[in-house]
């Protein structure tokens, strides 16, 4: 049900410009110890990804490992998701001073994310997600480079992170065992882009202070158990295109001018929550939008007659609600529907349907 929330976020890995993989005579002896204990900590190494990191060849030669062009050089970039790596993150990783990027995702990493990765004031992009690590979330105050982390597929435990760059574009931490509140002190943060904290066990308010985030694109906020009215710092985000609220316990009614505000809306999702009056006829304004999913809430009174105006609807689904539909008149929806030539997926069930369905449905298939 939750399409946008948490599949989608597979961005290319950004290498550095001061990178290129050249031999240098000499090698830094903190790096290649520190390297080494990274090894020492994974036991099992299915694809042999570490069989290259040994005393014979400069670490700058290892594989996975890109190194600064300077003299000494200095491991600058780890990438070694998808081999299949099963043990523990080395402490010694805070050791490399120079490091810009690192990627350990999609292994079966085990244990906490280390204190010592908080540190690194080099730091641009961690990927960390899709392991089996726990614990909770160290502070990453002190890592003034870093833009993206990538902490989500795991099993980390305490409080949102409330400690981090002031510089993210980035939050990644959906599909976790976080709890507690979401602080107003990431507001603070005006760079980010992107939140996603779906599928924990946040509850409590969207804080009002989120509407200085006002470069806000994509905000993941399903499955949790939110509570309150429409958040209405939202409605300060005019360049969002993905809204995923689902699956919480949000109520009240849905901004009339939700539409012509949030103009660029491309997902828009509501679905399990306590919302209730009218579907805004606004959303027609938010001319790309492709996916709307607001079933399973309280919503009234009639579908927008002027709803094919979004004619690159994909999905479209009302079920369980409240919305009503007898006379013929209550039913335009249908013929406008018609101009939705990309329409995959739509669905009424659970409302308060009646009166005869008229010809225009038949339009409708593909």
């Amino acid at each position: 049900m939750m399409a946008g929330a948490v599949g989608q976020f597979l961005l290319p890995f950004m290498a550095c410009s001061i990178l290129h993989t050249g031999s240098s005579a000499s090698g830094n002896e903190t790096d290649w110890l520190s390297l080494l204990d990274f090894k020492k900590a994974i036991p099992l190494d299915p694809q042999q990804a570490l069989a290259s990191w040994n005393d014979s060849t400069h670490f700058s030669s290892w594989e996975g490992v890109l190194c600064t062009a300077n003299n000494p050089r200095r491991v600058a970039y780890i990438r070694l998701e998808r081999r299949g790596l099963v043990g523990q993150i080395s402490p010694s990783l805070g050791n490399l001073t120079f490091l810009q990027n690192l990627s350990l995702a999609t292994n079966q990493f085990t244990g906490e994310i280390p204190a010592s990765l908080g540190h690194l004031q080099y730091l641009q992009y961690l990927y960390l997600s899709n392991n089996t690590l726990q614990g909770q979330i160290p502070s990453f105050a002190n890592c003034s480079s870093l833009r993206v982390p990538w902490l989500h597929r795991n099993g980390h435990v305490g409080q949102f992170p409330a400690e981090l760059s002031s510089g993210l574009s980035q939050l990644q931490i959906s599909l976790n065992n976080l709890s507690g509140t979401i602080p107003a002190s990431l507001s603070h943060i005006t760079t980010l882009a992107v939140i996603s904290c779906a599928y924990n066990n946040f509850v409590g308010n969207v804080p009002d202070e989120f509407a200085k985030l006002s470069n806000m694109q994509q905000l993941y906020l399903g499955a949790n158990q939110l509570s309150g009215r429409f958040p209405g710092a939202i409605m300060n985000f005019s360049a969002l295109t993905d809204l995923s609220l689902g699956l919480n316990k949000f109520n009240g009614e849905v901004p009339p001018d939700l539409g012509r505000v949030l103009h660029n809306l491309l997902l828009f999702e509501l679905p399990d929550n306590f919302f209730h009056g009218p579907i805004p006829p606004s959303l027609t304004n938010a001319s790309n939008l492709y996916y709307i999913e607001i079933s399973r809430n309280n919503f009234t009174g009639l579908v927008p007659s002027t709803i094919g105006k979004l004619n690159k609807l994909e999905m479209l689904n009302l079920e369980y609600n409240q919305l009503q539909a007898e006379r013929k008149q209550d039913w335009e929806f249908l013929g406008s529907l018609a101009n939705c030539t990309m329409l995959i997926g739509f669905s009424m069930t659970g409302n308060r349907l009646g009166g005869k369905v008229p010809a225009p449905l038949g339009n409708l298939t593909n």
